[in-house]
Formats: structure tokens, sequence, C-alpha cells
């Protein structure tokens, strides 16, 4: 049996951000275990195969082909734990070959539960996301998915964290640089801080903070997913530049 994994912030390491209870979750506290969302519940006490099981009934009515090629991906990692943070908690996924004990960027992924309908109805109407083709099962299937562990950057936002670039980078001079992109809503936050932007017309581009420029990513949402998953193949964070797995592998040795 597994021990809790405490997850300390990386510039503080002092202090415990989140804590990982591994399957079946024996050690999980009872005050715990009851704030838990009831989807996450249904995981208590079960080992991964049941878990994985449980995993792909949450996904079974996928149709668009991209959506259902990041399901068989999610689908080949192994359910390891539930991490929670505050109020916020995710299954943890774990790739097959990774140690879990000592995960490192794209070694995991962290599924949270299902965002609530009106939550979901509401922001896609605010932002003008409603006729975005894929987007709206996206956010029901796999809304707030991340990289990295909760309260660190490497995921899709919220709904109601739909907000503008303006909004999010409180930097006005943007504006001259970037034009209208500065009022498009992000969707996405790499794990190295740059911000995916989508236009209610679905194109997607990104907000490369180093060089304060935009950089084209996708003509559709469904395009985006597509970049997610090549990345997700390859057992890499997710970037706003073409996968290439020699550079990639060249980078890990």
């Amino acid at each position: 049996m597994y021990e809790p994994i405490e997850h300390r912030r990386y510039w503080q390491q002092v202090e415990i951000d989140a804590i990982e209870y591994p399957l079946l979750c024996e050690t999980i506290p009872q005050g715990v275990r009851d704030q838990l969302h009831p989807w996450l519940q249904q995981f208590i006490g079960l080992d991964r195969d049941a878990a994985s099981a449980l995993l792909e009934e949450r996904w079974l009515g996928l149709k668009e082909a991209m959506l259902v090629s990041l399901r068989e991906c999610l689908l080949e990692l192994i359910p390891f734990s539930i991490c929670v943070r505050k109020k916020e908690a995710c299954l943890v996924l774990y790739i097959p070959e990774a140690q879990p004990l000592n995960c490192t960027y794209a070694t995991s992924y962290y599924v949270p539960p299902p965002f609530d309908d009106e939550l979901i109805e509401h922001n896609l109407v605010r932002c003008r996301f409603a006729d975005v083709r894929g987007f709206a099962t996206f956010t029901r299937n796999f809304g707030g998915l991340r990289e990295t562990p909760p309260n660190t950057a490497g995921y899709f936002r919220w709904p109601n964290e739909w907000r503008t670039l303006m909004q999010i980078t409180e930097h006005p001079p943007l504006r001259e640089k970037l034009g209208h992109w500065v009022d498009e809503r992000g969707i996405y936050h790499t794990s190295v801080g740059d911000v995916v932007l989508m236009k209610p017309s679905g194109e997607v581009a990104a907000w490369n903070h180093e060089m304060t420029t935009i950089d084209p990513v996708a003509d559709d949402f469904l395009g985006f997913v597509e970049h997610f998953v090549q990345f997700l193949r390859l057992r890499y964070p997710c970037e706003i530049w073409e996968p290439n797995e020699e550079e990639i592998n060249n980078e890990r040795e």
C-alpha cells in the first residue's frame, strides 16, 4: 500500500500544497472523502483495473474522431490516485513507463470531475463559444484536464476562467502589438506559461509570453485537440510549437 504523496510548491518546499491518495485510497481521511465530488468518490476502494473501467464508462458516448483519439490515449494511462488541493480534486493517471513517486512533467495527467452543466452552458454563451465544433462536448468530458498538479501551469482553463488575454496579463501595452487577439479568450495554459486563445469562430492561436507574440496553432478547436494529442502520444507537455519527436528525444537525453 502506497502512503500519501505530498506535493509542495516548487518555489517554497516547506508548504504542502496538495496530497495524492493512491488507489485503493485506504489512507484518505474521512473528512476529505466526504468533500469529494460524487464522481471521484466512486473510485475509493477500486483497484486500477476497475478504476480504468469506470473512467472509460464516462467517455463512452464520444463520437468526434479527435475526441475519441484523446480518450484512447488517456485510457492507455494507469489510474493511480486521487489528488486533493483544498476544494479541488482530480483523478491522477500515470503513463505506464513512469515511476509515480518520481513524477515529472508529462508523466501524469489529472482528470477533474465533470463540470456542472449550468456552469458550462452559461460560459459557452458568455464567451460566444456555443457554436465552436467539438468544444462543448470536450468541456463536458475533458474540461479542466491537467498535465501538472493543481495550482501549477499546464491545464485546460475552467469555464469561469475563459478570460481575455488582456484580463489574464493585465498588461495594457499588449494591445498596440497584438491587436484584436488581446480580446480573445484563453482556453489552455501551457506548462511554460504561454496562453492558448480561441476566437468564437474556433480559430486557435497562442500568446508566446517570452516573445510577446501571437503564434498560429490551429484553424479550429478540434485541430488544437489533435495538436494536444500529438504531444500526449510523445509523453511531452503540450507546447505551442509543432511537436518534433527527434527534438523531444534529444532534449530528454
